[in-house]
């Protein structure tokens, strides 16, 4: 049912598109400390197979995201020490967020693949509540399409529809047992009394 199919899609896409960004998030991910050292944020991100890291400084105020291709570009391609070098020194506070309550629509998936990040992070009153990724967003997306598709196949089908049992294939409809095909219907000239057993088949 295309009809369906490409109505269905555009519901789902409209119902993603006005979720809310807390709906969809996932827990906030380790983060490093704006005086720690580029050494102790790398192991991190190692430890934890991920490209960012979020940098808090005291009261766990959120300051930026710090992220493997800057250590790699900003620090040990420049010569400088990891081991020494703060964390801080390689971010540009703050970077692109996104809040709570902001729509997971066009917006959030523009800043993620603006800045190609594999993630942004969620802050509230400044501080980090967790973080959405563009697989979060598709993936409720898929969900919702999903959902809407089990729903129509229901309808569609349902005991209650045209093909019901009441319905014109039903067992009291048309083609029922009482109807046009039934045993008396309007071919019962057919039964018993007509190519049945009597008269050709009598007995005799």
């Amino acid at each position: 049912m295309p009809s369906f199919a490409a109505g269905g899609t555009l519901c789902a896409v409209v119902e993603v598109m006005s979720t809310p960004v807390r709906s969809l998030m996932g827990p906030p991910i380790p983060s490093v400390h704006a005086g720690d050292s580029v050494m102790t944020a790398a192991r991190k991100l190692r430890a934890h197979a991920t490209d960012a890291l979020p940098v808090h400084g005291d009261h766990d105020t959120y300051l930026g995201m710090l992220t493997r291709a800057t250590i790699v570009d900003e620090c040990v391609a420049a010569g400088r020490n990891p081991g020494t070098l703060a964390a801080a020194a390689l971010i540009t506070a703050p970077g692109p967020f996104v809040q709570p309550e902001q729509d997971a629509g066009s917006s959030v998936i523009e800043l993620i693949l603006r800045h190609r990040a594999s993630l942004l992070p969620v802050v509230d009153e400044g501080r980090l509540v967790g973080i959405i990724t563009l697989d979060a967003i598709a993936g409720h997306l898929v969900d919702s399409v999903g959902a809407l598709g089990d729903l129509a196949h229901s309808a569609d089908f349902a005991p209650s529809g045209d093909f019901a049992h009441s319905g014109d294939f039903g067992h009291s409809g048309d083609f029922g047992h009482s109807g046009d095909f039934g045993h008396p219907g309007d071919f019962g000239d057919f039964g018993d009394a007509g190519l049945g057993l009597s008269p050709f088949w009598d007995g005799r």
